[in-house]
């Protein structure tokens, strides 16, 4: 749009950080399916811009001269900014509205559940999740997003677990037993299938081999799946645990998180990272583990060994 609009006028367009927030919140929407981008490009911004231009040719612009877009989304408004002069159009943030619907006890719901997604998360990973959000149109609405390693290790699988199971320890801590809600249906489910890939799938429970169901003759795996469920389970109330009593032993932040959701809507990182003193990666690692530094102590104690034999 700009580029076939700034061809035609001659003028230039400056979009603000705002603007294309705007444009993100009102277009990935993921209970109801991801919403095409273009889509809301082209709702939100197609008539102001031709509005814009027209005004500001008008107003006197001339080629290469510059107008700043921006945005004011609880009035309703993009604006557009020519030197001292300001020109307003009302676009409608569908999405946003409904994100917004003023139940303060959904709102407190899905802050009490994200935040504690989030702050163990940060807690364990030592790093910020890249987003949290709660989406008012539906309880499913809140979600974190974190960072995707590629290698993990025996702690990082348990460590997903107990992120995993975070936000039911979060409601149970607040709001008490009795008071849970359903929203973690899909919480135990992934929960439970890390930890049944933990002990069947990579053998870091008291079995070495591979169980799983089989499917086809001559398979070489062990097929008794019954015999470890009672150990599944066990580890998924260990998991559970551990995000209790981190979540108690930090629940003065935790509660910072959970009314900047409320008041906001979403977190951002950096706040995460200001409140735990977490240091901003320079770029997404593939792994956590120091493996490269194991490596340099293990050959600097096998020099010792040799040296002293």
């Amino acid at each position: 749009y700009l580029q076939e609009i700034e061809a035609s006028s001659g003028l230039r367009f400056e979009v603000t950080d705002a603007v294309r927030e705007q444009i993100y919140a009102n277009s990935v929407f993921p209970t109801q399916g991801t919403r095409p981008v273009f889509s809301s490009v082209h709702g939100l911004m197609s008539a102001p811009l031709v509005d814009f231009t027209l005004w500001a040719l008008e107003q006197g612009a001339g080629p290469g001269e510059e107008l700043t877009i921006d945005v004011d989304p609880d009035a309703g408004l993009l604006i557009a900014r020519w030197g001292h002069r300001i020109h307003t159009v009302p676009v409608a943030f569908e999405i946003s509205k409904l994100r917004q619907r003023p139940d303060p006890d959904m709102r407190a719901v899905l802050a009490v559940h994200e935040a504690g997604h989030g702050l163990i998360y940060a807690l364990l990973f030592r790093q910020a999740p890249l987003e949290i959000r709660i989406n008012m149109a539906t309880f499913s609405g809140g979600y974190n997003s974190f960072n995707a390693l590629k290698v993990k290790t025996r702690g990082n699988l348990l460590d997903a677990v107990c992120v995993a199971l975070s936000g039911r320890a979060a409601e149970e801590m607040v709001f008490g037993m009795e008071s849970l809600s359903s929203g973690s249906e899909n919480d135990l489910k992934l929960a439970t299938q890390q930890m049944a890939a933990f002990i069947r799938h990579a053998a870091f429970g008291k079995r070495i081999s591979h169980v799983d169901v089989s499917t086809e003759a001559g398979e070489d795996i062990n097929t008794d799946v019954a015999g470890t469920n009672s150990e599944i389970e066990a580890g998924l109330q260990t998991q559970y645990e551990r995000a209790q009593t981190l979540l108690a032993e930090n629940r003065a932040i935790y509660l910072r998180m959970v009314n900047e959701l409320i008041n906001e809507g979403q977190l951002a990182p950096q706040k995460i990272r200001e409140w735990l003193g977490l240091s901003q990666p320079e770029v997404p690692k593939d792994a956590l583990e120091p493996f490269d530094a194991k490596l340099r102590e293990f050959e600097r104690r096998h020099s010792q060994r040799l040296t002293s034999v």
